[in-house]
């Protein structure tokens, strides 16, 4: 008769290669959930950091704003029938630190108001200058060449005359030129908006009829009817301040109020 043996050492050695070979299981599950953990985490960082790019880039910063004229502030023409009626506050800005370069036909504004328990709304953007390819994309604005943006081409008044759109200037109210067109001339309309610099616009609190008036070119003085004023000015408009709101096309979103100051006359602070 035989006696049965049994190898412990056997025994144990084939447990532990099990337990081993499951360790192995288990990590290269663990590892593998762990991984596409971070992976789902850093796409949800990269897109939220994209986002936030997205909305920063082009957001406008409000330096402060001044009353500025308040009769006939856009200059048009005194024979033109439009009236003295429109009054601007000149707004001081700078595009928010880390934002790219921006175009001032991409910053849209609006000033709102309740005028006469009448809800009132007047809008434009930073480009006064070429709006809805006026004068050939803004070429050969300056036809005397003396850096000054002419108000006359041939025929025809061009704008800022008869908009309500303002033109960014440079922070001296000097006008923003360059040469768009390689002639050798800084005659063209620069729409530039750069990091790290300051700007100044006008923009109106009340039109006067002119305002609106779709620019053609043909005989001076060929222009659709004019359009009703509006008015946010504090003598129709029974509140203490305007909301002031610009947008940038595919970018941020400024909100501010213009405060309306008992003291109302040109230079007076109201932002």
């Amino acid at each position: 008769m035989r006696n049965k043996k049994s190898d412990t050492c056997a025994s144990t050695g084939v447990g532990a290669f099990v337990i081993f070979i499951a360790i192995i299981i288990v990590s290269s599950v663990t590892m593998a959930t762990i991984t596409i953990t971070i992976q789902k985490i850093s796409e949800s960082v990269e897109k939220n950091s994209d986002d936030i790019e997205n909305e920063f880039t082009g957001t406008i910063a409000i330096e402060g704003a001044w009353l500025s004229k308040q009769s006939d502030c856009d200059g048009d023409e005194p024979t033109s029938g439009g009236g003295l009626n429109d009054k601007c506050i000149t707004l001081i800005f700078s595009l928010a630190a880390g934002s790219n370069i921006v175009n001032e036909y991409d910053v849209n504004w609006a000033i709102n108001c309740n005028s006469n328990d009448d809800f009132t709304s007047i809008t434009g953007t930073f480009d006064g200058y070429g709006v809805s390819d006026v004068v050939n994309g803004d070429f050969n604005i300056d036809d005397d060449g003396d850096g000054v943006k002419d108000f006359f081409i041939d025929c025809c008044a061009y704008f800022p005359r008869f908009r309500d759109h303002g033109e960014t200037k440079n922070l001296d109210g000097t006008d923003k030129l360059m040469d768009a067109d390689d002639d050798g001339l800084s005659d063209d309309d620069d729409d530039r908006l750069f990091p790290n610099k300051k700007y100044m616009i006008d923009l109106k609190i009340a039109t006067d009829l002119n305002d609106n008036r779709i620019f053609e070119e043909g005989t001076p003085g060929n222009w659709p009817a004019p359009v009703i004023t509006r008015d946010c000015t504090p003598n129709e408009v029974n509140k203490e301040y305007l909301d002031l709101l610009i947008v940038v096309n595919n970018g941020g979103v400024t909100y501010d109020t213009i405060e309306l100051v008992e003291n109302w006359v040109e230079g007076e602070r109201v932002i």
